[in-house]
């Protein structure tokens, strides 16, 4: 499994999803292997130019766990900056190098692992969006604003709590 995590997270880096036909494509290499391991539960979505996708382990109307993925980068430099190319996908030195990997396709790629691999009846969906790094309008809001009914959330996991403030009263340091 942890190979499989790396392989993938090597390959979504390797897609310049600084744009909507970037976005696409991770969307699509996704799908792609979400099908070849019988998963074809999927629903894609367009956004103004924005991909959304999802994909739902059971089709039963139970509340689900939404395990979110933004598929989008900043766009970057490449002028000596890094390492290794931002867009290379490295594996070296015991780290997956490139633009994606910690914001957010190493999570993306641990998520669908984990969508492959639960039980068929586990009540977990895959849920992709774009423009997270543009403000959200076509991604997440999108979302929250068109399909909430039709995903069905008990709880929405991703990438972390950063900027959040004052949730139910807690307060940060």
């Amino acid at each position: 499994l942890q190979d499989f995590v790396c392989r993938l997270t090597s390959l979504l880096i390797k897609v310049d999803s600084s744009t909507a036909d970037g976005e696409k494509q991770v969307a699509t290499i996704v799908e792609r292997i979400l099908a070849q391991n019988g998963h074809s539960n999927v629903v894609r979505k367009q956004a103004g130019e924005k991909e959304i996708f999802w994909a739902r382990k059971c089709s039963d109307e139970r509340k689900q766990v939404i395990l979110l993925a933004n598929s989008d980068v900043i766009a970057t430099r490449d002028d000596g900056y890094w390492r290794y190319p931002p867009f290379s996908g490295a594996i070296a030195e015991g780290t997956i190098w490139g633009r994606g990997a910690l914001d957010m396709k190493g999570l993306l790629a641990t998520y669908v692992a984990l969508i492959l691999t639960a039980p068929s009846n586990a009540p977990v969906t895959l849920q992709v969006v774009g423009d997270e790094e543009q403000g959200g309008e076509f991604g997440a809001r999108h979302v929250v604003e068109n399909y909430l009914d039709e995903l069905n959330p008990e709880v929405v996991l991703s990438e972390g709590g950063f900027g959040i403030n004052d949730l139910l009263g807690a307060k940060r340091p």
